[in-house]
């Protein structure tokens, strides 16, 4: 019985640790403006300044809303007005440590600079959509899942899929149909799961920011500086998250 009571009192004492680890918060968020929530399991976690957000969150942005969320490996995130994004699995443990991001965009926009995770394994980041996956190659990089959702800066309605933009560095797009490689400001569709992905001569006008506004580059060093909670910080992540399609701006229309 003694022995039995031991292995129990060892093994919650081994179970703690990783309890703990499994509760360590992912990042946090940098602002919020409008309607954006942290779904936790049942719970609705209104989200401000220095909210927790965890693996297994999902962070949802209403209309005319945006957020950013910076994460733990330095990488930053900025989500769109209606966006469902879900940090699948996160791990980071330090530059020598165990290291893990796995993001699904359900629906919406994001624009992100990457941080530590993923140099020295690729295979440790992804970004998830309905049509594709995407693996970074060091780079700054947007994504925008269209589902019926997608206006083009003429009124139409754009073809349904995954567009991206790369902003500095390198991405690869992987779905059923192989991999391929995009860099620096190229632009790209994904129409299926079984679609090759396809590189855009011109940017349709929901993808691209217009000129003029915050770069991910200067809104990463902005974060990384702790200039998060000062009124400047507020205005570039509010010019580069976005408050509707109006803040990927362009006169190209998207074709197919």
């Amino acid at each position: 019985m003694r022995i039995f009571l031991s292995m129990l009192v060892l093994a919650a004492a081994l179970a703690a640790p990783i309890a703990a680890l499994a509760q360590e918060d992912a990042g946090r968020v940098l602002v919020a403006v409008g309607d954006v929530v942290i779904v936790r399991g049942e719970q609705r976690i209104p989200a401000q300044a220095g909210t927790a957000v965890r693996a297994g969150d999902t962070v949802q942005v209403g209309p005319q809303s945006n957020a950013q969320v910076r994460f733990t490996d330095d990488s930053v995130v900025a989500l769109r007005a209606e966006t469902a994004f879900r940090v699948t699995e996160y791990a980071y443990q330090g530059e020598s440590g165990a290291q893990r991001a796995i993001f699904d965009l359900l629906r919406g926009g994001m624009r992100t600079v990457t941080g530590f995770i993923g140099r020295r394994d690729r295979a440790d980041y992804a970004v998830r959509t309905r049509t594709t996956t995407i693996g970074i190659r060091g780079t700054g990089y947007g994504l925008v899942d269209c589902d019926n959702s997608c206006r083009n800066a003429d009124g139409s309605l754009a073809p349904d899929g995954t567009y991206g933009a790369v902003r500095e560095g390198r991405i690869a797009v992987t779905n059923q149909t192989g991999e391929r490689e995009f860099g620096t400001d190229n632009y790209f569709y994904v129409a299926s799961p079984t679609t090759p992905p396809e590189q855009l001569v011109a940017p349709p006008s929901f993808l691209v920011a217009s000129r003029g506004r915050a770069t991910a580059t200067q809104l990463a060093q902005a974060a990384r500086s702790g200039a998060a909670g000062s009124a400047t910080a507020v205005a570039q992540s509010a010019a580069f998250a976005g408050t509707g399609e109006s803040t990927f701006s362009s006169s190209r229309t998207a074709t197919r």
